[in-house]
This record gives C-alpha cells, sequence and structure tokens, in this order.
C-alpha cells in the first residue's frame, strides 16, 4: 500500500461489526474519523479493523470472527456509509407499537426526543417496562453514547425505592437500549400547569420523598448533576423517583478540564454554569441547588432565572438573586420561601450542604404549617399529593394503576442477576403476551375475573333452591287434591 495514499476503509466490515452488535453507526464512523486523522498525523495507512480493535471495539479475535464472516459471503460486499446509514434508518423506521425489538414488544410511545425514544414495552414475563433507544445514529457523537451507556451504569447498582431500577443494557440491530422499571405516574413537570403551582406544604412533601433518594446516591459517592422537574416521576402514592443519570458523575473520581458547563440551565448551580470557575468544584451541595430549583418551579410555576437567552439565564445564575417567591404567589409561607432561596444561594457554604440536612429543616417547617396539631387526612399534604397526581394522569389522558390490568412491579432483576435471553418457548411470543395483558385488564373492568365469576356461582343456589319450593308447592297441591276427592269418594 503506498503510505502516501489512503485508500477507502473496509465499510462492508464495519456492516459485518454493526450487525453483529459489535458497534454501533455512531462508533464505526468515529474509527473512520481516527483512521483519517491517523494518516494525517503519521501517515499510516491503518486497515479499519485494526482501527476498531486499536480504539477497543474490537478483540483480534472478534477481528478474525468478522474476517471469517466476510470470507463466506457469496453476495456483493461492497458498500458505502449511505447504505449503512439506510439499513440503520430500516431499523428505526421499524420501531413502531406492535413491533417486536428483541426480547420486547413494543407497546406505545411514551415520549421523544432528538437521540432517542423511550416506549412502554412487554417483557417476556408480560410485565410492562420503559425501554430507552437509542436512535440518533447519524447524528449521536461517541461522547453521546458514552453518556447513555453511563447512565445504566450509573443506576443499576443503586437499589432504592426512589431510583428507577435498571432491568437490561444491550444492543439490537445496531440500536443501544436500556430497559428499566416502568414508573407509573406523571413527573414533577407536570403537576404544575400554567399557573396553578402547588401548595406549600405539597411542594416540601414532594421534594422530602426525591431528596431522600438524592442522599442514597451521594452515599454511594454518586452525584446527579441534572436535578430538575422534568427527571423526577412521582407516584400516584406520592412517592418521588429519580430519572435520567446521564450526566452523573462521581464525585471523586471524575474531573473535568477546562472551563465549561454542566446541567440543565434553568436548575444549575453556579459551579455547573462555569464549571472550574470561582464558584468551587461539584458537590452534594450541587444537587441541592437542583431540588431547591425544582421546589422554586412547584411553588410558582416557573423557573428561577428568566432570560431571552441560554447565556444571560447562566449569568444571572452567577451574579443574581433569584426573585422573591412570594412576589410571585403571595399565599407561599415566608418559611417555605426562606428555605426554599437556602437552597439557591451563590456559595455552596451557604446551602443545606447534604438532601439529608434539607430534609431535617423540611420536617421542622412542615411542623410549623401544620400548626403543630392533628392534620385532618384530607389536609395531609401527602393525601393532596396523591390527588394532584391523579388529576395529573387525568389530564394527560392517562389511567393509575388499578385501571391498566396486569401493571405489577417488575419482577426483572438488574444486570447479572438472571434474567437470560432467547428462552421463550414456541408458541409464547410477544404477541400473545401483549393480549393475555389486555384481557386481563378488559376482565377487571367489565366486572370478570374472580370477582364477577364468584357472583355468578353464587347465584345458581338461589335458583335451584326456589324450584324446590315451587316443586313441594305442587307436591302438596296434588296431595290435597287426592284428599279431597278420597272424601266425595267415603260421604257417597
Amino acid at each position: 500500500m503506498n503510505p502516501q495514499t489512503l485508500t477507502d476503509p473496509d465499510l462492508y466490515l464495519g456492516l459485518l461489526a454493526i450487525r453483529n452488535e459489535f458497534v454501533n453507526l455512531s462508533e464505526l464512523k468515529h474509527c473512520v474519523e481516527v483512521r483519517q486523522k491517523l494518516f494525517k498525523k503519521t501517515n499510516q495507512a491503518l486497515d479499519l479493523g485494526e482501527v476498531l480493535v486499536q480504539q477497543r471495539y474490537l478483540t483480534p479475535q472478534d477481528l478474525e470472527y468478522l474476517h471469517m464472516l466476510r470470507e463466506a459471503e457469496t453476495g456483493e460486499t461492497q458498500v458505502d456509509m449511505a447504505q449503512i446509514e439506510g439499513e440503520f434508518d430500516q431499523h428505526v423506521s421499524e420501531l413502531k407499537p406492535g413491533a417486536a425489538f428483541g426480547d420486547y414488544k413494543i407497546h406505545s410511545e411514551l415520549g421523544r426526543g432528538g437521540m432517542g425514544i423511550v416506549f412502554r414495552a412487554i417483557t417476556e414475563d408480560d410485565e410492562f417496562c420503559a425501554l430507552k433507544i437509542l436512535i440518533g445514529g447519524k447524528n449521536a457523537t461517541v461522547r453521546d453514547i458514552e453518556r447513555f451507556k453511563k447512565e445504566a451504569t450509573v443506576m443499576a447498582p443503586l437499589i432504592h425505592e426512589g431510583i428507577v431500577k435498571i432491568l437490561e443494557v444491550g444492543r439490537h440491530k445496531g440500536l443501544d437500549f436500556i430497559a428499566m422499571e416502568y414508573v407509573e405516574g406523571v413527573s414533577m413537570k407536570e403537576l404544575v400547569v400554567g399557573s396553578d403551582a402547588l401548595a406549600g406544604d405539597v411542594s416540601l412533601t414532594a421534594i422530602f420523598s426525591a431528596a431522600d433518594a438524592v442522599g442514597f446516591m451521594h452515599s454511594h459517592g454518586i452525584i446527579h448533576r441534572d436535578i430538575k422537574p422534568e427527571n423526577i416521576m412521582v407516584r400516584p402514592d406520592g412517592r418521588a423517583v429519580l430519572m435520567d443519570f446521564g450526566l452523573a458523575g462521581w464525585d471523586k473520581i471524575e474531573i473535568l478540564a477546562g472551563r465549561g458547563s454542566i446541567g440543565t440551565p434553568m436548575y444549575q448551580p453556579p459551579e455547573q454554569a462555569d464549571v472550574n470557575g470561582p464558584f468551587g468544584k461539584i458537590s452534594p451541595a450541587s444537587d441541592v441547588y437542583g431540588l431547591g430549583a425544582t421546589l422554586y418551579y412547584l411553588l410558582t410555576s416557573r423557573h428561577p432565572f428568566l432570560g431571552r437567552s441560554v447565556k444571560e439565564v447562566r449569568e444571572k445564575i452567577k451574579t443574581k438573586p433569584p426573585d422573591p417567591i412570594r412576589q410571585i404567589n403571595p399565599k407561599v409561607h415566608a418559611a417555605v420561601e426562606a428555605l426554599c432561596l437556602r437552597c439557591l444561594r451563590k456559595r455552596q457554604s451557604e446551602r443545606f450542604q447534604t438532601p439529608k440536612e434539607l430534609n431535617a429543616h423540611i420536617k421542622k417547617v412542615l411542623k410549623l404549617l401544620s400548626g403543630d396539631g392533628e392534620v385532618r387526612k384530607k389536609d395531609n399534604p401527602k393525601v393532596k399529593l396523591t390527588r394532584r397526581v391523579a388529576a395529573a394522569i387525568r389530564r394527560r389522558g392517562g389511567k393509575t394503576n388499578s385501571d391498566q390490568g396486569k401493571i405489577k412491579g417488575l419482577k426483572g432483576t438488574r444486570p447479572g442477576s438472571g434474567r437470560k435471553t432467547g428462552q421463550r418457548k414456541s408458541g409464547q411470543g410477544k404477541a400473545g403476551a401483549g393480549r393475555k395483558t389486555s384481557q386481563v385488564g378488559a376482565a377487571r373492568k367489565s366486572g370478570g375475573g374472580p370477582t364477577g365469576r364468584q357472583r355468578g356461582v353464587a347465584a345458581r343456589p338461589k335458583a335451584d333452591n326456589t324450584n324446590m319450593i315451587l316443586m313441594a308447592v305442587a307436591g302438596v297441591g296434588v296431595l290435597v287434591a287426592l284428599i279431597i276427592g278420597f272424601m266425595f269418594l267415603f260421604a257417597d
């Protein structure tokens, strides 16, 4: 090979690597770019397979296996990147309700963004799960892929009722996915509609539950770094569940180089708006800020800082205090406002240092709001929160857990604990599982199921008793007629 010329990469080998789930489209493109950069820098023209090994996407044995597959091919083995992208687009277009995706059957779409789609899917155990699939293959960078994988890496060992459970992490047809617990409920963002903010005691109750889960994360050395209303779900019983750990980091391991920004601008603390700036390193107090910014949103129906651009918002985060809460919502108690604004202090040392400390003060404020007296059940903030969740579910057109038939707590376990693929028996495919779930739900709604059948069984003995009474009456009638007939006979 002429060292001054870089030949086209063997993209068919890359396609085989995708089809055999060694890499995805973004990783293949990354290796093609690395090959080009390496040639410009060192004048070294490596084969694409060598780059895949160098970048640790393949082992030498994997590469040998792909070469064997290539040699066994009898058809066309020349492809370009457009053809590979076309195959990727075809797989994405097949992601529709009713379609199978690996060991899952897609039930319905829950939401989508520029890089991924989240579906409600049905597992092999005939239960719902949330299936998050990365689809930004043509535009996703390797960094996006790593963030996607990192989310599962962070979440998997965290076993807590307030943290969404990971069921499986994998790749199918070149598409990376995470299967996780399906959380019934609504996001904290959905709890607030227009200017209809939550009451102070209800807001504090919701944040208390979320702070407990954040504190559990911190005990494992993990900082979320993207606490916001959209990333906290609230179950119908009022318990909060943390979602989306793509920006999470280990407080003693991860070091960020240079200045920059991490997190969502409307909810990020100064030390994340200006990383490695004058506000110090990211710490557990950074997540306390996120909890405070979320509390601010629940109390006011708006973000702590408003601006015409992200740059303006970030500048305010670093230099301006948030607008007083009681100016926006006069119904908020002064103690609630003071607690929230303390979470939003610029200096970390002036905030509550941990979620545990925050919750200790939330308890004191809730006690103050209740007047130290017995709270009636209908005035209990937890009860009011569950009603607010139910109303949000109705607005969304959704159904609660009791309306959906078989939506149980997922029996799936975390990676490495046992759910094996490829063990579905013949005739027990996903389509059957989906119909079975629907039938159970329909039976319950229509009064069928065990309760309805028991009523039917109980009704039959009543009908039998009536027939016996009628037969007895008829028998007595016949006997009386016979007696009267004998009386007339003997009278003659």
